[in-house]
């Protein structure tokens, strides 16, 4: 799966938690085409969507509902993770502002994009 920069270091910051150590697993397990049909669409414009994707956390037994909120970009027909955020523990966050959502779609194409299953 392809993820930003900003993103990479976000996933690299919460596997140090105990709460969240199993994140790249369980993000790397997923299939993206799948993922984003189940997915509520934030953005859409052309060739260019942004999606919220849900997936349960390994380390809690809370399902979907407890898990990850992933804002995946689909540029025509590649996916990109654009950012992550846990819906319970330590970190966890209700929703992404509409600002903050504005300066990810701005900001993307200064970013740099890593592999982020290899």
């Amino acid at each position: 799966m392809l993820c930003i920069d900003s993103c990479f270091r976000e996933i690299k910051k919460l596997s140090k938690s105990n709460s969240y150590s199993n994140i790249k697993k369980d993000i790397c397990k997923q299939n993206i085409g799948d993922l984003v049909k189940k997915s509520v669409i934030l953005y859409s414009e052309d060739n260019f969507k942004v999606f919220k994707c849900r997936i349960s956390n390994s380390n809690n037994s809370k399902g979907k509902s407890g898990g990850y909120r992933l804002l995946v970009a689909q540029i025509n027909n590649n996916y990109i993770l654009l950012k992550i955020y846990p819906k319970t523990g330590p970190s966890g966050q209700e929703n992404i502002s509409e600002n903050d959502l504005v300066n990810l779609i701005e900001n993307i194409n200064q970013e740099t994009i890593f592999n982020l299953c290899d």
